[in-house]
Formats: C-alpha cells, sequence, structure tokens
C-alpha cells in the first residue's frame, strides 16, 4: 500500500514509517509536524525584509531569496524538517492576496 509519499515505503522516511528521517530523530509525524512550525515560526520572526510591499514582492529573485532564507538552514540542501506543504500553503497565500 502506498503511503502518503505515494511509494511503498520512502527512502526518506524512518523504516515502516511515513515521518521524514530528521535531525532532530522525531520519530511521531505530528510530533515532526509541531517541530516544523516551530522552526517554520521562529525563522519568520527573525526574517527582516527591506520590502514593505506585496507589490516588490512579485520577483523570482525576491521570492526564492525569502525561500532561501526561511527554509535553508546555512546548508547546501533544503532542511527537510520543512515540508513542501509549507512551501505551498505560502505560494497560495501570496498569490491569493495578489489578485
Amino acid at each position: 500500500m502506498r503511503d502518503k509519499y505515494g511509494v511503498t515505503q520512502d527512502h526518506y522516511c524512518y523504516p515502516d514509517s511515513e515521518t521524514l528521517e530528521n535531525l532532530l530523530n522525531i520519530r511521531d509525524s505530528n510530533e515532526l509536524s509541531a517541530a516544523e512550525v516551530a522552526f517554520s515560526e521562529r525563522r519568520y520572526i527573525e526574517y527582516l525584509s527591506q520590502i514593505s510591499s506585496l507589490e516588490e514582492f512579485n520577483t523570482f529573485d525576491t521570492f526564492t531569496g525569502f525561500f532561501f532564507r526561511m527554509f535553508m538552514n546555512g546548508r547546501e540542501s533544503i532542511v527537510t524538517l520543512i515540508s513542501a506543504r509549507v512551501i505551498l500553503d505560502f505560494v497560495i497565500a501570496l498569490s491569493s492576496k495578489e489578485s
């Protein structure tokens, strides 16, 4: 049976689990979701932008700069604690505010 990521056993998840492997070794998916929210909230609180309106936020370079500040942890690859769902929710919220 396929898991929530569309495969029988995602190689990024702990064995026999749908919980993504992570640096905190959190194996409970609800606890991991709470940690994702806490990390995202903390990074957002610390985020300082020179942009003062959504109109200034409409370029790809600006969005990717924000994305890397929020979802990179000083590393070359995206932190696995942050799910694609968080990114998608952000993009949807941003696009709905612009229309």
